[in-house]
C-alpha cells in the first residue's frame, strides 16, 4: 500500500489496499520524473506513477514478468532491473539457464539485455555516477558485469 503527504502529518492512501497486505519483493525506483512500483509474488509485476497519487499497471514483456524481480534502480537515464530466473535447471528451458537484466528509458518499453556469461545468478546491482555493477555468479564462480549504459554489460572479473 502507497500513503502520501503534504505534510508528514496526515497521510493519504494513494494505492493498494490494506485488506490486501503487503505485496512480496517489493522494489519502490525513483526516477527523474516516474515512480515505479515492481512486486514479485510468484511474478513480476509493475506499477508506474508520474504524480504518486496515481498508478498505472504497466505490460511486461511475458519473459520478464514470468521472472521474479530481484533489484530495481534509476541511474544514467535509464531503469535497470534483474530478474530471477526460477526456472533455470529445473524442465522448463523457455527462459534459459540464467538470471536476466532488463531496462527501460521509460519504464513503461522494457527490453532485455544480453550478458556475457552462462549459468549466471545475480546477486546485487547498484548504479553510481558513471556505471551499473551487478554482482554474482557464473558457471559457479565469482563474477562482476560492468555497464556504462545499462544495456550493455560485460564481465570485469571471473575469478
Amino acid at each position: 500500500m502507497i500513503w502520501t503527504s503534504t505534510n508528514g502529518d496526515r497521510w493519504t492512501p494513494a494505492w493498494g489496499s490494506a485488506a490486501n497486505g503487503s505485496i512480496a519483493g517489493e522494489q519502490l525506483v525513483v526516477g527523474t520524473t516516474d515512480l515505479l512500483l515492481f512486486n514479485d509474488d510468484e511474478s513480476t509485476g509493475l506499477w508506474r506513477s508520474t504524480d504518486p497519487l496515481s498508478w498505472e499497471k504497466v505490460q511486461l514483456p511475458s519473459d520478464m514478468a514470468s521472472l521474479g524481480v530481484t533489484k530495481a534502480v534509476w541511474g544514467l537515464g535509464i531503469f535497470v532491473a534483474i530478474l530471477k530466473n526460477k526456472y533455470a535447471g529445473g524442465p522448463n528451458t523457455a527462459y534459459g539457464e540464467s538470471d536476466a537484466i532488463w531496462s527501460s528509458p521509460n519504464g513503461i518499453t522494457w527490453t532485455r539485455d544480453s550478458v556475457i556469461g552462462s549459468r549466471a545468478v545475480f546477486a546485487s546491482l547498484r548504479v553510481d555516477s558513471k556505471e551499473f555493477v551487478v554482482r554474482g555468479t557464473a558457471d559457479g564462480s565469482p563474477a562482476v558485469w560492468l555497464s556504462l549504459d545499462g544495456t550493455t554489460w560485460m564481465i570485469e572479473k571471473h575469478a
